[in-house]
């Protein structure tokens, strides 16, 4: 990894869960895509976010904010946000540390999906945004005869 670059990675999952030890077990993940074959409004009980966002430890993060988009058609909206996030002291961590990395885990519940959009992570720091990837959740309708339909 060239230890001059930031960059925020997104994993999108059903669930969350903390685990003896302090782990976390992810539950139902996702890769590029989420299909919802419903019609309607669909209220999916949790979708969840870790955000893993890292910078180099000579170049630390003085500041930084966690947040998930909705990209539908024109619109786009801040569905959750961290807000600003207190940052560890660069001291703090291990002298042979190359990295600062953050790990973020936020939780939507209910997530109420109305159609096709596009849930995207970004971090706002004090040098600019950093884009991670986006989940496109699709909506898809069985027909009759079992044939998925696009909304």
């Amino acid at each position: 990894m060239d230890t001059g670059t930031r960059y925020v990675h997104a994993l999108y999952c059903d669930d969350i869960r903390e685990e003896v030890g302090g782990k976390y077990s992810l539950i139902g993940m996702y890769g590029s895509d989420l299909v919802i074959q419903s019609p309607g409004i669909v209220s999916l009980p949790k979708l969840c976010v870790v955000a893993r966002v890292v910078t180099a430890i000579h170049h630390p993060f003085r500041e930084l904010r966690v947040q998930v988009l909705r990209d539908a058609g024109d619109q786009q909206e801040e569905v959750i946000s961290t807000g600003a996030i207190t940052l560890p002291e660069v001291r703090d961590f291990p002298a042979d540390a190359r990295t600062v990395d953050l790990q973020v885990m936020l939780v939507m519940a209910p997530f109420a999906v109305a159609g096709d959009c596009l849930l995207r992570v970004r971090a706002l720091t004090e040098s600019g945004v950093l884009e991670g990837q986006a989940l496109r959740i699709r909506h898809v309708a069985e027909a009759a005869g079992g044939q998925p339909t696009r909304h």
